[in-house]
C-alpha cells in the first residue's frame, strides 16, 4: 500500500492541485482571499507549496533535464533583476502611483507566471501517463461546468456581465423578452467570465475527443453539460468557441483519417452527431444568440451641447495645460461622464491632472459615447509608456508596480508591464513547446498526424490565440495553468519518447 502511494504520489498531487483550482477561483471572490500567512495570501501560498512539491517529486523520479531547467531559471533570474532595475528608472511624473518594489514585483511574476511554468515542466517530465492527464482535464472541465449549470438552475449564480445575482435561468431562455441579453448570462461563482470562457474553450476539444474515441454515456453527459455551461457564460469566446471546436474537431478527424488512410466511423459516432446538431440549435435561444437574433439596437444619439463644444476649442498641447484649462476639462468630464459612458474607476486611476493631453484629445474624439474600456485603458498605458520615454521599457517593461488597472487586453498588457524580453521569458516556453510539437507532427506526418495528437496539439494554441482577442488569459493563474497543462500534454503525446 505504501509503495503504491509512493509511486502515485505525483499523480495524486497533480490531480489535487488542478481540481482544487475550481474552488480556489470561487474563493477569490470572497474575503478568504485576504487571509494571509507571512504576508502571503493563503490561497497563493497553498498553490506555491503544492506546485514546488510536485516539481520536486517529478525531478527526483526523472532528473535528466535538470541542467536545462537550471539554465532557464538563471535566465529568468537575470531578467527579473534587470526588469526590477528598469522600474527604478521610472519617471514618476508619467504616472504618480508607480512604486518600485522587488519583492512585490517578483511575487506577482511567481504567482501568475511562475506557477504555470513550473507546472509545464512538471507535466513534461512526470511519469503520470498522458491518458491520466487527459482524463484529469475532462474532470476539470466537468467540475467547472457543473458548478455553472447547477448554480444557474438554482438561481444562485452571479451575472456573467455586470454584478449581482441572476434573475433568469436557462428555463427562461425561450420566454425572455427584454432588451438586454446580459441578464441571461451567468458565471456561477467564478471570478471572471472571460477567463472561465477561455478555459472551457481550451478544454472543449478534449471533451469532444473523448466522446469521439470512447463513446461512453459519461463522456456524452460531460460534453452536453460543458456546452450548456459555455452558452450560459454568454461571451463571444465561449459561444463561438463551442461552434469552432466542433467544426475544428470534425475537420481534424476527416484530415487525419485521410492522412492515416483510415475508414471514418460516422455511424458509430451517431450520438455525437446528434449532440452536435443539438449544440448548434441551442445557439438560437442562448444569451448571445438572443443578442444577435432578437435584441433590438439602441440608436439613441449623444448630442454635443455648448459645454462640450467649448472643449473642441481647447488646445490639447501639454504646454497649454494651465490650471484653468485642467479644472475646466475635469469639470466637463465629471459632468458628462455618464452620458459618454466613462466609468469612475478609470478617472480614479488616471485623473485629468496626470495627463491633460490624453484627456483633452479623448474628449475631442468623434466617437462619443465611448464604450470600449479595454481600448481606453490600453491607450492610457500607451500614453504612460510614451510619457515615461525610457528606451529600455520596450524590452524590460514598466513593471507590475506601475499599479495601473488591468487593461483586459493580453499581449498589450504584457508588453507594457514585462517588455519584449519578459514575454519571451515568461510566455515564450509555451510557444516553444507547442511549436516544437507542431513541427514534429509536420516532420513525421504519417506517424504523428493522428486524430488524438492533432486535437490535443490544438488546445494550447486556442488559449494562446484567444489571449490576442480577450483578456484574463495570460495574466491570471487559472487559465495560464490550463495552457501549461495542455502544452505539457501535447508534448507527452507527440514528443515524449517511450
Amino acid at each position: 500500500m505504501k509503495n503504491k502511494l509512493k509511486n502515485n504520489l505525483d499523480k495524486i498531487l497533480i490531480y489535487f492541485f488542478v481540481l482544487i483550482q475550481i474552488i480556489f477561483d470561487m474563493l477569490r471572490t470572497t474575503s478568504i482571499v485576504n487571509f494571509e500567512i507571512f504576508g502571503l495570501s493563503i490561497l497563493e501560498l497553498t498553490n506555491l507549496v503544492l506546485v514546488f512539491l510536485i516539481f520536486l517529486i517529478v525531478l527526483i523520479k526523472n532528473p535528466k533535464h535538470i541542467k536545462v531547467y537550471i539554465i532557464y531559471f538563471i535566465i529568468l533570474g537575470i531578467y527579473m533583476c534587470l526588469h526590477y532595475y528598469n522600474t527604478t528608472l521610472f519617471n514618476i511624473d508619467a504616472y504618480k502611483r508607480q512604486t518600485p518594489n522587488f519583492l512585490s514585483e517578483s511575487y506577482h511574476i511567481l504567482i501568475t507566471q511562475g506557477i504555470p511554468l513550473i507546472m509545464l515542466l512538471s507535466i513534461m517530465n512526470t511519469k503520470v501517463s498522458k491518458e491520466d492527464i487527459t482524463k484529469l482535464l475532462t474532470y476539470l472541465a466537468f467540475g467547472i461546468s457543473i458548478f455553472i449549470v447547477s448554480l444557474n438552475i438554482l438561481k444562485l449564480a452571479n451575472l456573467g456581465y455586470g454584478s449581482g445575482q441572476i434573475k433568469y435561468t436557462i428555463f427562461d431562455w425561450l420566454t425572455y423578452n427584454n432588451n438586454d441579453y446580459t441578464a441571461l448570462t451567468s458565471k456561477g461563482w467564478f471570478s471572471s467570465t472571460n477567463q472561465i470562457s477561455a478555459i472551457l474553450f481550451m478544454l472543449l476539444p478534449i471533451t469532444i475527443l473523448l466522446a469521439f474515441k470512447e463513446r461512453k454515456g459519461k463522456n456524452y453527459i460531460f460534453l452536453i453539460i460543458q456546452v450548456i455551461a459555455m452558452y450560459m457564460l454568454g461571451t463571444k469566446v465561449a459561444t463561438f468557441g463551442i461552434i469552432l471546436s466542433f467544426i475544428m474537431v470534425f475537420l481534424i478527424y476527416i484530415f487525419t483519417s485521410l492522412i492515416q488512410k483510415e475508414k471514418m466511423e460516422l455511424k458509430k459516432n451517431l450520438p455525437l452527431i446528434i449532440i452536435t446538431i443539438f449544440t448548434f440549435l441551442l445557439f438560437i435561444v442562448s444569451p448571445l444568440g438572443y443578442k444577435y437574433l432578437r435584441e433590438k439596437e439602441d440608436y439613441s444619439e449623444f448630442k454635443l451641447n455648448d459645454d462640450l463644444k467649448n472643449i473642441q476649442k481647447l488646445n490639447c498641447s501639454t504646454i497649454n495645460s494651465t490650471e484653468e484649462n485642467q479644472d475646466f476639462l475635469k469639470n466637463m468630464i465629471y459632468k458628462y461622464k455618464d452620458e459618454i459612458s466613462l466609468p469612475d474607476f478609470v478617472l480614479d486611476a488616471y485623473p485629468v491632472n496626470y495627463d491633460y493631453h490624453y484627456w483633452c484629445t479623448f474628449m475631442q474624439r468623434d466617437e462619443i459615447p465611448f464604450n470600449d474600456f479595454r481600448e481606453m485603458k490600453t491607450n492610457i498605458l500607451k500614453s504612460i509608456y510614451q510619457n515615461n520615454n525610457n528606451k529600455y521599457d520596450k524590452f524590460l517593461g514598466m513593471g507590475y508596480s506601475l499599479n495601473f488597472i488591468y487593461n483586459e487586453k493580453d499581449y498589450y498588457y504584457q508588453f507594457y508591464i514585462y517588455g519584449i524580453l519578459g514575454i519571451l521569458v515568461l510566455i515564450g516556453p509555451f510557444y516553444l513547446v507547442s511549436i516544437g510539437s507542431g513541427l514534429e507532427v509536420l516532420k513525421k506526418l504519417k506517424q504523428k498526424a493522428t486524430f488524438t495528437n492533432v486535437t490535443i496539439l490544438m488546445t494550447p494554441f486556442i488559449g494562446l490565440l484567444v489571449a490576442i482577442m480577450s483578456g484574463h488569459v495570460l495574466e491570471r493563474i487559472f487559465p495560464l495553468l490550463v495552457i501549461a497543462l495542455t502544452t505539457g500534454l501535447s508534448y507527452k503525446y507527440i514528443l515524449e519518447k517511450k
